[in-house]
């Protein structure tokens, strides 16, 4: 979705991926990379240059004096909320504004954080919206977060958890029923069979491939950076 928006339905030519220097964000820097490049043509290539911090410490003062000297079209964060913000802050600081920034599901809060602009931010989201109650899902949720998150407001992140450890809870129920130990083996063969999964009206999936607890569908959400 992110890469099909930045490179596909906005054409951009010219973008930056920020991500960790942690192997997870290293593989996945990658993998974003091969797919905005599909987008690519002779008479139109697609440049990406990749920007990477420090996981330990999340420094990203080098990183907005790259961004702010190559100066990309549009930027992919690979990153969480904090060090997403920070990096937008110091390029709004250096008074470079980029037209497009998108970022993964744990960028939900990055909107709220940095400073307002002309420019437009977006996350994928993979669960439904918060204000969506016309899943029972999303209502099971917001009556879990008053009785035992009395400080929290309700969020997409906080959301995608409780989904995430709803199917987790159906792992365990089919290690138990079929008379197995709890280990972690025993609990990933039983995620590997959750397919399609109905859960409150949202089907969600376990994803083979990343050993995610992420449902099928992934769309994006905007939000004003």
């Amino acid at each position: 979705h992110l890469a099909s928006y930045l490179a596909g339905c906005q054409q951009h030519t010219n973008i930056g991926i920020v991500h960790s220097d942690s192997a997870f964000g290293i593989t996945s820097s990658r993998y974003a990379e091969q797919l905005l490049k599909t987008f690519a043509s002779a008479d139109v290539p697609v440049k990406v240059t990749t920007y990477t911090y420090n996981s330990r410490n999340a420094e990203t003062e080098h990183i907005v004096e790259a961004i702010s000297k190559d100066k990309p079209h549009a930027i992919m964060f690979l990153s969480s909320s904090r060090p997403t913000s920070k990096i937008i802050k110091g390029i709004w600081a250096q008074g470079n504004y980029i037209q497009d920034l998108v970022g993964s599901n744990s960028n939900c809060f990055v909107p709220g954080q940095i400073d307002n602009s002309a420019a437009h931010f977006r996350y994928t989201r993979c669960v439904p919206c918060i204000t969506q109650t016309e899943y029972p899902i999303v209502q099971q949720y917001l009556a879990a977060s008053a009785t035992y998150l009395k400080g929290q407001t309700p969020n997409t992140l906080s959301l995608m958890y409780y989904i995430n450890m709803r199917l987790l809870a159906q792992a365990f129920e089919h290690v138990i029923k079929d008379r197995k130990t709890i280990t972690k083996d025993s609990v990933i063969a039983a995620l590997e069979k959750i397919r399609s999964v109905d859960l409150g009206g949202f089907i969600g999936d376990f994803d083979r491939r990343t050993r995610t607890l992420y449902p099928i569908k992934v769309s994006l959400e905007e939000g004003k950076a």
